[in-house]
């Protein structure tokens, strides 16, 4: 059986250098990070021009969109229902005569 070595612990790093890490990784991150440390990492970014920030502005933008337009599309859903439902009872009225 094989022996198991600990891992060294992770040196502390820069909140400004693991949100830029994170950013600069992936389109979304790709990583879960607690939204309280998030929050934290986020106040840290005071540069309005830089890179970072300008990724959180957008992605903060691309979920404020996305919610708008499910909201629209689930009422769009109800209202098509309702038409539905009205027209197989007209249906049903005049196959009944």
């Amino acid at each position: 059986m094989e022996e198991r070595v600990p891992e060294a612990p992770r040196p502390a790093q820069d909140p400004k250098d693991e949100m830029k890490a994170m950013m600069t990784t992936t389109r979304t991150g790709g990583v879960y990070i607690p939204p309280a440390r998030l929050r934290m990492m986020q106040e840290q970014i005071t540069d309005k021009n830089s890179k970072e920030y300008q990724r959180m502005a957008w992605e903060a933008l691309k979920k404020s969109i996305n919610g708008l337009i499910n909201k629209v599309m689930q009422e769009r859903q109800r209202d098509a229902e309702g038409v539905r439902t009205c027209n197989h009872l007209t249906d049903y009225l005049l196959s009944i005569r």
